[in-house]
């Protein structure tokens, strides 16, 4: 199909082809007869090079998608102006609006697998040549690799780049194209089970049935939702490049698309990139139930001036810039995030702010019979669909290349130790590879141990790359912590500021998630206390508690002495667990160095105070700076796989 570049003559009226404004819901059947009327018109105009440009005049109109489900397929270039214009779904089966191509990756008749590639190639070899037989040049085909999920659909790739053939030659099976890959490729990517479609690295043809993936379409002033239903399913959006304007709609879920953007929209349901995604931006727009980035497969995700009900921060890259946020929290339950950026927002709620964020329970345990660990190698067996194929796989352990990872401390169910999901600092490393086997995935890492350590409770700690940056931001506290840390030139998980007054201290902030070793700790009064004639108040002993010996690592806890003249001396505490055995002594100014075996495992500790003078009058408290500085190396700061 020849791609659609020059400008209709004329946009032509959809009415022109049937359709019933203001009718009945019984002319559902006319107006899908007309939607389908119409794309078998501009499939016409779009093989022979031309856009399509049409309106539909202000009124509401009724169909039925599951009949008109191919009408905008086909189609190039598609400029559908709907302004003032309402579309009632009537069907209880269909989406709410038609989808613009028929890309189904597991019905095509083969997807070639590929032997190893690298970034940069502009070129692949297949595996069985004679499977070359089914492309041709000019369409564009994904390559991708390295499923994480092993189950659902589309899968979670979390390598993948569209390109365009240039050649192809079916005798030697290489595949030529016009743009360099972004990603290395390799055909021993981790494949569960046998018959898994989606194992190593393969070439998937998008265009299906006659109809092109490569198409560029715009919905400008549309409103479509179900006749007579409440809000339900999204709208599948689908395609090289999709747009909607000044659209209400149900949502949107864009799923195997290069480029997505909905500007000024409203979202009614909940919203989400689902999967291989290269770049989606909603700009302007009112989330009215929320939006949820969960999976790896995709690249970038832009919030720009939006009001957004829930934000669920998963996905490789997100950038939010000037949004007000009504609640947020954490996904990336199937995803890694690299990336992730808040500019000029304002959220209302947030829970926690992770400067990292654990695996998940299932399959995250060396139990000696499905997981076994030797000589720095993890064995998967491929013996359990219900936990690993089944929304488990590879992101319930988080493992990709470079992916840092330790071995826990305690026993489950253990509170003093917060249960298994304490990580010890002893058998740190990062993850070499994921190879796949025919009964077990391998996972080769740096650790040094030959065996799980005998002070191990045999669960493997992954740090999950999801350290948000909030630059500007206002809101609740841990936010505005992470704010701090921003301004201070840090990373959010090296650098904690606390201002501690009577309302904070009663409050008993705390942020969870793996920080890192503290390496700097350090307090100062930047406003007395008043109200007290001649009353001053001076920092006494710091002290920090550490383990004895890392054979039996322990949480620590912070004290801090102070004396106010005239009044009582009164503590501030700050601890997370239980404490370790021996007590080290500051003076209260800043060090330069703690002892390297004082770690924060699992957060910054809640904060509560003893003797204090002002709790029952806030106005004449003190403000006093605690300063936490954490090294954290590369468990923070290492970028596991660059954006794209």
């Amino acid at each position: 199909m020849t791609p659609a570049r020059q400008s209709p003559a004329r946009p032509t009226d959809l009415l022109k082809f049937g359709a019933v404004a203001n009718g009945p819901a019984s002319s559902t059947t006319a107006t899908s007869a007309a939607l389908n009327a119409f794309g078998k018109w501009a499939r016409a105009e779009s093989a022979e090079g031309r856009a399509v440009h049409v309106t539909v005049p202000p009124g509401v109109y009724h169909f039925d998608q599951t009949v008109a489900t191919d009408c905008f397929k086909g189609i190039s270039t598609l400029v559908f102006d709907a302004h003032g214009a309402t579309f009632l779904q009537t069907s209880p089966t269909g989406f709410p609006w038609p989808v613009g191509c028929d890309t189904v990756l597991y019905r095509n008749i083969v997807n070639p697998m590929i032997r190893a590639a690298k970034k940069g190639d502009t070129r692949v070899v297949v595996a069985t040549p004679a499977d070359l037989r089914h492309y041709a040049p000019g369409e564009i085909v994904m390559i991708a690799g390295e499923d994480i999920q092993f189950g659902g659909y589309p899968p979670n790739f979390y390598r993948f780049d569209f390109v365009r053939i240039r050649a192809v030659d079916p005798r030697s099976g290489v595949l030529t194209f016009d743009a360099p890959l972004s990603h290395d490729y390799r055909p021993d990517f981790a494949s569960y089970p046998a018959q898994n479609k989606w194992g190593g690295s393969r070439v998937y043809k998008l265009d299906r049935n006659g109809f092109t993936w490569d198409i560029d379409h715009s919905f400008l002033g549309l409103t479509c939702r179900h006749a007579g239903t409440a809000h339900s399913n999204y709208i599948l959006a689908m395609g090289r490049k999709v747009t909607f304007r000044d659209c209400d709609t149900p949502g949107f879920a864009e799923s195997v698309c290069e480029e997505f953007l909905a500007e000024r929209c409203v979202e009614r349901v909940h919203s989400e990139p689902d999967k291989l995604v290269k770049r989606s931006v909603r700009r302007g727009g009112r989330l009215l139930a929320g939006i949820g980035m969960q999976s790896a497969s995709v690249d970038q995700v832009s919030l720009e001036d939006c009001r957004i009900a829930l934000l669920g921060i998963g996905g490789k890259s997100l950038h939010v810039s000037n949004c007000d946020i009504a609640r947020m929290g954490f996904y990336g339950a199937l995803g890694f995030n690299d990336e992730t950026i808040f500019e000029n927002c304002r959220i209302a709620q947030a829970q926690y702010c992770y400067p990292f964020m654990p695996t998940g329970s299932r399959y995250n345990r060396v139990d000696g019979t499905n997981v076994t660990y030797a000589n720095g190698v993890f064995t998967v067996r491929k013996n359990d669909v219900s936990g690993l194929e089944q929304g488990g796989g590879l992101a319930n352990w988080n493992m990709l290349p470079g992916q840092p990872l330790s071995f826990c401390r305690g026993r489950p169910g253990d509170a003093t130790q917060n249960g298994s999901h304490v990580a010890g600092d002893l058998g740190a490393g990062v993850v070499l590879s994921v190879v796949d086997r025919p009964g077990a995935i391998l996972i080769r890492t740096t650790l040094k141990s030959a065996g799980v350590p005998a002070w191990s409770s045999g669960q493997v700690f992954v740090k999950r790359r999801n350290a948000p940056v909030f630059r500007n931001c206002t809101g609740a506290e841990p936010v505005r912590l992470a704010a701090e840390a921003a301004r201070a030139g840090k990373d959010f998980g090296a650098y904690f500021r606390y201002l501690l007054t009577a309302k904070t201290i009663a409050q008993g902030p705390v942020l969870e998630g793996r920080t890192g070793r503290l390496v700097r700790l350090y307090a100062n009064v930047i406003k007395p206390m008043t109200g007290t004639p001649g009353a001053v108040l001076t920092l006494g002993e710091m002290s920090a508690y550490r383990a004895s010996t890392m054979a039996s690592p322990a949480h620590f806890q912070i004290d801090i002495d102070l004396t106010l003249a005239g009044k009582r001396d009164f503590t501030v505490a700050a601890l997370r667990g239980g404490m370790g055995r021996d007590r080290v002594i500051y003076d209260g100014r800043p060090q330069p160095r703690l002892p390297a075996d004082l770690w924060c495992d699992n957060g910054m500790p809640n904060l509560f105070c003893t003797g204090a003078p002002f709790t029952k009058n806030p106005a004449a408290a003190p403000v006093i700076e605690l300063i936490f500085e954490f090294d954290v190396g590369m468990l923070a700061r290492r970028t596991v796989i660059g954006r794209g």
